[in-house]
């Protein structure tokens, strides 16, 4: 089961870096065998357990579970997909934070009117300010 998500997030994530993977991945251990592996997989070839297991030890190891999403700047779009909220919802905060000023806290976003504070309130630990 293992191999089979490593096998997933890795083909998942490679293929949606830059063309210039080597100078767009942070420096550690495992980075030469993810630069390699998209490769091969750009080619049609597979890789092994052992690169697979490499791989996503070095993703997890450099990039974060949950991206995290600047209410104070990101685009509608962006909290819309970031925060699984309704393009309404996005909108509207945008739109106060436009007129009121920067979010401070998440009581902020609560006085947004007519959002649905619930989706919110699941993805807390992903907002920053």
């Amino acid at each position: 089961m293992f191999w089979k998500t490593a096998a997933c997030l890795a083909v998942t994530l490679l293929p949606a870096l830059a063309d210039d993977t080597s100078a767009s991945l942070p420096d550690g251990p495992g980075k030469e065998t993810t630069v390699k592996l998209l490769q091969m997989i750009k080619r049609g070839a597979k890789g092994t357990d052992d690169q697979f297991g490499e791989v996503v030890d070095y993703l997890a190891a450099h990039f974060p579970k949950e991206a995290k999403v600047m209410v104070n700047t990101a685009s509608a779009h962006d909290l819309e997909v970031g925060l699984g909220i309704s393009e309404k919802d996005a909108s509207a905060i945008v739109n106060y934070r436009q007129e009121k000023g920067a979010f401070k806290t998440f009581e902020d976003l609560v006085k947004v009117p007519g959002i649905d504070i619930s989706k919110l309130e699941t993805r807390r630990s992903t907002i920053e300010f």
